[in-house]
């Protein structure tokens, strides 16, 4: 959250095309498909895949107020003329299980293109195009492609592309594959105010400067952006810091234990209340139990790996925070960990607590 607060203290409002408010008004806004054809060409040139003519967006941005600030949704769904269908995604940071995520999107986009009952052979090819904020590795190449491959040479259609993109990697001001490349991925090295003589010579990529000088000279438009950033980044966090998945493992984790003291408390009771009746009541309490004691250390563990990540917390004590078992009171100290900038507010109130 700090490179936020250092953006509105800058005398330039630089604007990241990757955050998707930005990019879908660039990219995803009828009447601007050039520019997105333009950008899928070059990329598309690049992997050896086939160029596209059009391209229909099938979920179109219609403005700021048609994208909640907390919400997650796919940038933008399209598909051309042949019939293929491409899932673009722009992914601001890189999260853990990246790649398996790009797996099961394209999976699930491939069964979308068919109905329930259509024949296999009417399934469309889908291509999962992920341009990335933050380079995957140190791996010299920006540019991948992964493809569904026999090692006996057997031909399955080639119906399902990966294609990842590393801006950083690849910008550069000699070829339209690389000026794109640094538009995108080095958006901090250049000012809005003042683009490169390169930008404004050509039409498509001044298009591109002038929707994100909206962005910067607009005080509306600028306060979305910054919110929708923040939200990204607090959901990069969550997800780094394993909470979200501590606490869906916590409820799993509460759910068997209390089904197993459930079954326990109800088979003795049910000898002497009823069986059935015992076993229904001892269920519900120990899941109800159970259930509760795994949410609040699952909390408590994501709560602990903020900490750690963020402030580099190294506490002689890190039972100080697994010993709460407050769920409010977790919450409460996660969302403190995500706003404030030092970790002394934070050990004040687990003083407290």
């Amino acid at each position: 959250m700090n490179r936020i607060i250092q953006n509105t203290r800058k005398s330039v409002r630089q604007i990241n095309p990757m955050v998707d408010l930005v990019f879908k008004a660039i990219f995803g806004t009828e009447g601007r498909e050039f520019l997105l054809v333009d950008l899928l060409n070059c990329i598309f040139g690049e992997a050896g895949l086939p160029l596209v003519v059009e391209v229909k967006i099938e979920n179109p941005f219609t403005g700021v107020d048609s994208l909640s600030d907390k919400e997650l949704v796919i940038d933008l769904l399209l598909r051309d003329e042949s019939g293929r269908w491409i899932q673009l995604e722009m992914q601001v940071e890189v999260y853990s299980y990246l790649q398996q995520r790009m797996v099961y999107g394209i999976s699930t986009l491939t069964y979308k293109t068919i109905k329930r009952g259509d024949d296999y052979g009417k399934v469309k090819e889908v291509v999962g195009l992920w341009i990335l904020g933050k380079n995957l590795d140190n791996l010299e190449g920006g540019l991948d492609v992964v493809e569904l491959k026999s090692r006996l040479g057997r031909d399955y259609g080639s119906l399902q592309k990966i294609v990842t993109i590393e801006p950083q990697k690849l910008a550069n001001s000699s070829d339209r594959f690389g000026k794109w490349m640094y538009i995108i991925g080095k958006w901090e090295d250049y000012f809005l105010e003042k683009p490169l003589d390169w930008m404004m010579d050509d039409k498509i990529f001044r298009e591109v400067v002038t929707v994100m000088s909206m962005f910067s000279r607009d005080d509306k438009l600028f306060d979305e952006y910054l919110k929708r950033e923040e939200f990204l980044y607090d959901v990069y966090l969550r997800e780094q810091s394993g909470y979200d998945r501590g606490i869906a493992e916590g409820i799993e984790i509460g759910e068997a234990r209390g089904k197993a003291e459930g079954k326990a408390e109800g088979k003795a009771e049910g000898k002497a209340e009823g069986k059935a009746e015992g076993k229904a009541e001892g269920k519900a309490e120990g899941k109800a139990e159970g259930k509760a004691e795994g949410k609040a250390e699952g909390k408590a563990e994501g709560l602990l790996r903020l900490l750690v990540k963020k402030f580099n917390y190294s506490s002689s004590d890190p039972e100080d925070v697994r010993d709460i078992s407050d769920n409010n009171m977790l919450d409460k100290l996660f969302d403190l960990a995500l706003d404030v900038q030092s970790l002394d507010d934070i050990l004040k109130e687990l003083k407290r607590s």
